[in-house]
């Protein structure tokens, strides 16, 4: 892939992380377009991590990607507390912005997978009125069984786009976009979650400077406490009580190295 020679990767512990910056990143996506390649933009984050046990799929399928971002501040500081020389942090949300500017400033296409019809209409009407320049094509909502991949892969590559946006929830878009990457035509594919609700106005945006703190995740959470809270109480559980804890252990006494990945999902 285009990706990998030209990003290097390092690992948190066996979990890759592409040492990637703004402008490399911008230019792989121009690249992969006018090229008529594909690539995989995906993003690990605690969550991930803290879900292994759980959906392994998460991490194992993901580690198939392209460019592998540090989705979320506190990811990127253990990683480079791990020794990872990450340029930029970038999250998915931010990928998602960048290739959104890219495709407008070059006039490539874009369509959306995902959310419901209403909130899938909704992103793309607003994304035709922000963005002059950039070719939405119509979209695909995310309400369909995993065995109606083919008829979906089918509407997507009727219209064959530059940029698809994936906005599933895990493991379901892991799963469609990775078991099926070299049916889908497309050239620079974004597994994003529930980035089509932000982009429809369905959800608001991660203010910036929450971001930046490594706050987003509370955010998200004061929109959907019902959805989120208990979720995110057990993983700040998990990351305070066994993960930095291991993390700091292997770091300063051990020296052995771990893989987070056999430790933390279930035989």
């Amino acid at each position: 892939m285009a990706a990998d020679q030209t990003i290097e990767k390092g690992y948190f512990y066996d979990i890759p992380v592409s040492l990637t910056s703004v402008p490399i990143l911008s230019n792989l996506v121009i690249k992969a377009v006018r090229n008529n390649e594909k690539i995989v933009i995906y993003g690990f984050s605690l969550h991930s991590i803290y879900s292994l046990g759980k959906n392994p799929e998460i991490i194992v399928l993901g580690k198939e990607a392209d460019i592998i971002l540090t989705d979320g501040r506190p990811f990127y500081w253990l990683c480079r507390f791990h020794g990872l020389k990450i340029p930029d942090a970038v999250s998915i949300p931010e990928s998602v912005s960048l290739a959104v500017k890219i495709a407008n400033d070059n006039k490539f296409s874009l369509m959306l997978l995902g959310a419901t019809r209403e909130v899938n209409n909704k992103a793309s009407a607003r994304l035709k009125e922000r963005f002059k320049s950039l070719n939405v094509l119509p979209g695909i909502d995310g309400y369909f069984e995993e065995d109606s991949s083919d008829r979906i892969i089918k509407d997507i590559n009727r219209h064959s786009p530059d940029v698809l946006l994936v906005g599933i929830s895990s493991p379901k878009k892991e799963r469609f976009v990775f078991y099926n990457r070299d049916k889908i035509n497309a050239r620079v594919i974004i597994p994003c979650g529930g980035v089509i609700d932000i982009l429809a106005g369905a959800k608001r945006q991660t203010p910036k400077w929450l971001k930046q703190i490594g706050l987003a995740s509370l955010y998200r959470v004061i929109q959907e406490p019902r959805r989120l809270l208990a979720d995110r109480l057990k993983m700040l559980i998990f990351v305070f009580g066994r993960l930095i804890p291991l993390l700091l252990f292997n770091r300063f006494i051990s020296g052995k190295r771990i893989s987070l990945i056999s430790r933390y999902t279930k035989n």
